[in-house]
């Protein structure tokens, strides 16, 4: 695939977006109180994988379908994400890293590549105002799409059975 300097722009503007989005989160997570948050060890086995699996898949298409909305929902995902790992980061200390290892290898390097896959998406079809340009978009970059949807299903594997 050709790096347009369109594309280097939209990267550029999500790179912004996400960082600004982070920020935001951390901030307000470290003002908070702890006190009014708890921390369980969440159980590792079938049910656990589907259920994981499932909202990885749900998340994953909502952002392949729904590109007009990235940015909305690239906000409010990370502001999530952010705040959860940034809770659990304070009340756990040094201990929350090995409950977001190893599952979070794969999973956040993923879920920056399906939340940017639609935001360029999203930039293609403000540019273009034509859902054709985008169908071809996605059918260039289709093996990105796959790579990018057997990660979710290996995260939740990954997740579900070990952590």
């Amino acid at each position: 695939m050709k790096f347009t300097f369109s594309c280097k722009s939209t990267f550029v503007l999500y790179i912004l977006l996400t960082f600004f989005s982070i920020s935001v989160c951390i901030l307000a997570a470290c003002i908070l109180n702890i006190n009014y948050f708890t921390s369980g060890k969440p159980s590792f086995d079938t049910d656990t994988f589907k259920m994981i699996l499932f909202a990885n898949i749900r998340d994953y298409f909502k952002y392949v379908f729904l590109y007009l909305l990235s940015p909305i929902m690239l906000v409010i995902d990370t502001i999530i994400n952010s705040f959860q790992i940034t809770i659990g980061v304070r009340i756990l200390g040094t201990l929350a890293i090995p409950r977001l290892m190893p599952h979070s290898l794969i999973e956040l390097p993923n879920i920056l590549i399906y939340h940017f896959l639609s935001f360029y998406q999203f930039s293609i079809f403000l540019k273009n105002r034509s859902l054709k340009a985008n169908f071809k978009a996605i059918r260039r970059l289709k093996w990105v799409y796959m790579a990018s949807f057997l990660s979710v299903i290996l995260g939740a594997l990954v997740e579900g059975y070990i952590g």
